[in-house]
């Protein structure tokens, strides 16, 4: 599910449903059910974040591309940091 995600409303979406949208309602993510499983395995990781990529509209249907990534601790991005400054790739 999709929560608190703002997908305004579009012209070219199915007809009749203009007056049903809500920018705010949860979405529900078509998914197959290996997928749902394996993503909801690494969201119990510790410091595992589903991030959304992109947003587009196809076909009167929004697209969501979805990743998931490590979540960075303040410790973390300064010890990245301190990484790449060593190898000289960060100014």
């Amino acid at each position: 599910m999709l929560h608190g995600l703002h997908i305004p409303e579009h012209a070219y979406g199915r007809h009749g449903t203009r007056a049903l949208h809500h920018p705010r309602r949860t979405r529900k993510l078509l998914l197959y059910r290996s997928e749902i499983d394996k993503t909801i395995g690494r969201l119990g990781d510790a410091g595992v974040a589903l991030v959304p990529l992109s947003l587009y509209f196809q076909e009167g249907w929004v697209k969501v591309e979805i990743a998931l990534d490590e979540v960075r601790t303040p410790a973390r991005g300064a010890h990245i940091t301190a990484v790449r400054r060593r190898s000289g790739t960060c100014s």
